[in-house]
């Protein structure tokens, strides 16, 4: 059967394995147990004494609020529910979805692949503290996070100025229906990403630029063996409402020299 296998440190992937016990049973490397993290008609299969056994930490479960509730230890896989037993994932979500996904054309032009960055005393960096991309389709909205890709479907899309582009995805968190995407510099297209619900019960904004900018630019990173809390490094203060109506100068970064200036 076609399942997402997922190992300790490295990106999920698709493979093929036998849906019989023994089978399940050397993809998880023991005693499989199934848990139902999710809202879609999937498994996830993993060792059941993965913790007793001491085998690498691999993905975080959370719960709603995005708090964690359990970690998986050592491989696990991620199969569709049939009437019986476990199945094919691709057939599974097929049938949940079966058509194709809607594409929007008002985000033509938009970058794809966007990477976060922060302000450390007058100067923008890459934020190797939060060292989490986002990639933008015409149909999928997908953040890395710690856990591994978070894809979310883009279920609509406008372009309400040349500068403000509005879509309508969870981008892979319960609390969140839409992200407002405002581009505040227009030499190296950095960019507010708003996150946030019609309810206005939660908000959160990030800066982003292009990944193509991104790497011609300096990054803040440690040389230590232990990441400092975000609270230890003195960031500058983001006045992001003032970024977004223009009431700020723009910091404008050259890529070329990596510099920022006020103009």
């Amino acid at each position: 059967m076609n399942v997402l296998m997922v190992e300790p440190g490295k990106a999920p992937y698709e493979t093929q394995i036998g849906d019989d016990l023994r089978s399940m049973q050397a993809a998880v490397d023991g005693y499989i147990q199934a848990v139902y993290p999710y809202k879609e008609p999937v498994a996830l299969i993993c060792n059941e004494d993965g913790k007793l056994n001491r085998l690498p930490l691999n993905r975080a479960l959370r719960d709603s609020d995005g708090d964690i509730y359990d970690i998986i230890a050592g491989n696990f896989f991620i199969a569709g529910l049939g009437q019986n037993d476990f199945t094919d994932l691709l057939h599974t979500l097929k049938k949940r979805r079966p058509g194709p996904l809607a594409h929007h054309a008002a985000l033509a032009g938009l970058p794809h692949s966007w990477t976060p960055v922060r302000s450390f005393r007058g100067s923008y960096y890459v934020n190797c503290f939060n060292p989490y991309p986002v990639w933008i389709s015409d149909s999928l909205f997908v953040r890395q996070t710690m856990d591994g890709p978070r894809p979310s479907r883009i279920s609509a899309a406008e372009r309400i100025a040349p500068t403000h582009y509005r879509l309508r995805t969870t981008a892979g968190d319960a609390g969140i229906d839409r992200v407002d995407i405002y581009l505040v510099d227009t030499v190296c297209r950095m960019a507010v990403f708003a996150f946030s619900n019609d309810r206005k019960t939660e908000r959160f904004q990030s800066l982003y630029v292009p990944f193509e900018t991104g790497l011609e630019m300096d990054m803040i990173d440690f040389h230590s063996l232990e990441l400092p809390d975000e609270s230890e490094v003195e960031w500058d203060e983001t006045d992001f409402e003032a970024l977004i109506s223009g009431a700020v100068p723009l910091r404008e970064t050259d890529p070329k020299t990596d510099k920022t200036n006020n103009e």
